[in-house]
């Protein structure tokens, strides 16, 4: 069997990081982010670490599910998103990514790439679904 996911929702634009709470208030409404102000939505903050390992996806999900959030929102390079994927996957909450650099696939894939808390390769993990909704902002290009 052969089979294609595509994303929910790609968008592209200038100065969509302004609206970055606005397009994804349709998939919860408490999330972890870093920029949900004026959106009427509640933000909880937390920091990655230095790796995207299994420890910190399930002490980001952990935290998620410790304040009740409904999706997952990151901004950042593929370790990050790699990272808010896997914890939304493991809260089964929908998830909202936006690339902040255009060298890595992890905004588009159903794929995390999980390290070692030391920075090394620990495995793929394939996910169900691509995020549901993308967002990169063009910066005026």
């Amino acid at each position: 069997m052969k089979s294609i996911l595509f994303l929910g929702k790609f968008l592209l634009g200038r100065g969509l990081l302004d609206s970055f709470g606005a397009y994804s208030k349709a998939l919860g409404k408490r999330k972890i982010d870093d920029s949900f102000e004026g959106a009427g939505m509640t933000a909880e903050y937390i920091l990655l670490g230095s790796e995207c390992s299994r420890n910190e996806i399930n002490r980001l999900a952990a935290f998620g599910k410790e304040k009740g959030c409904d999706c997952v929102a990151r901004v950042g390079g593929g370790k990050l998103l790699d990272a808010a994927k896997s914890a939304a996957h493991a809260m089964k909450t929908p998830v909202i990514v936006a690339p902040t650099i255009a060298s890595t696939d992890a905004p588009c894939s159903a794929l995390s790439v999980i390290y070692t808390d030391d920075d090394v390769f620990e495995e793929y993990e394939w996910l169900p679904a691509n995020p549901d909704i993308v967002m990169v902002d063009s910066l005026g290009v």
